[in-house]
């Protein structure tokens, strides 16, 4: 069995819809203040663009752990 982790972020845009972003492999100490800094970029920037408009904030943030179990 495999072990992997993600970082998976919920991005908020201007009417409330949701991006989601996952990537994979996050360092293991990430913190807050990491994930504040890159919601300013990804806001001031405008570098993404949700559903229906910019992004505003990130609504959610948050490791995944996942277990790969190969089966054939």
């Amino acid at each position: 069995m495999e072990n992997a982790k993600s970082l998976e972020l919920e991005l908020s845009d201007v009417n409330e819809k949701v991006l989601k972003l996952s990537m994979f492999d996050p360092k293991d100490d990430i913190a807050r203040e990491d994930i504040v800094n890159f919601e300013q970029a990804i806001v001031s920037s405008n570098v993404f663009l949700g559903p229906t408009g910019n992004i505003k904030e990130v609504s959610k943030a948050y490791i995944k752990e996942i277990n790969i179990k190969e089966i054939l």
